[in-house]
């Protein structure tokens, strides 16, 4: 909602930080509603909505992926929006991450180290 708020009515920044403000004034003691977190949020949403409209053969060969998305932290998923370029790298991380354990500390390492990239992924 917050998204296509801001898309059809053209809100800038102010307009998010009033969201913030708003809701950790009516909603007191709930974290997690800083403009960086709302902007991370939206983030999240227009990045990830490829995901539900993927034709079905793509979908079968991201199935590990596609159910690794589920058991990984949001952390996790903000390190993967912040540093992979596709969504391709992205469900690679997520499927290494959710069968290894890793940390977001470890996530951020393997990324690092373009373990995509040297596992024969595309992106450079």
């Amino acid at each position: 909602m917050l998204t296509q708020k801001i898309d059809a009515e053209k809100w800038g920044a102010k307009v998010i930080e009033q969201i913030s403000t708003d809701l950790q004034k009516q909603l007191p003691g709930l974290k997690g509603f800083s403009y960086r977190n709302l902007m991370k949020m939206k983030q999240f949403y227009v990045d990830y909505q490829p995901l539900s409209i993927l034709p079905s053969a793509t979908a079968e060969l991201h199935t590990e992926a596609l159910e690794a998305f589920w058991v990984i932290s949001f952390s996790h998923h903000i390190v993967l929006l912040g540093k992979c370029k596709t969504l391709e790298e992205r469900l690679f991380y997520m499927a290494q991450t959710a069968s290894q354990y890793w940390p977001v500390t470890v996530l951020e390492h393997q990324i690092d180290i373009r373990l995509f990239q040297k596992q024969g992924g595309k992106s450079t």
